[in-house]
């Protein structure tokens, strides 16, 4: 009985280097596996309407007076906006 007692832990020292050692090398086995990702090499197109387009633009004036340029500023907006409407 004395023996069994002496090897206890020697036995469970050992499974543990034997499990550890079985978790480390399923580690290494599996370390560049991906698991639920998809993966697609090539290219793909489609082609598709819009129906908004946002146009970003900038308009600049310059005058002595800030209330004349102000005033040329709105002329030419409303002027853009009515070209762009006209134009559908």
């Amino acid at each position: 009985m004395d023996k069994i007692k002496n090897h206890i832990g020697l036995i469970v020292v050992s499974a543990a280097i034997v499990f550890s050692t079985f978790l480390a090398a399923n580690a290494f086995k599996n370390r560049n596996s991906n698991n639920d990702t998809i993966n697609v090499t090539g290219l793909g197109s489609k082609d598709f309407e819009s129906d908004l387009v946002v146009w970003n633009s900038s308009f600049t004036k310059k005058s002595s007076d800030l209330k004349t340029a102000y005033a040329s500023l709105e002329k030419d907006r409303e002027a853009l906006k009515n070209y762009l409407l006209s134009k559908g």
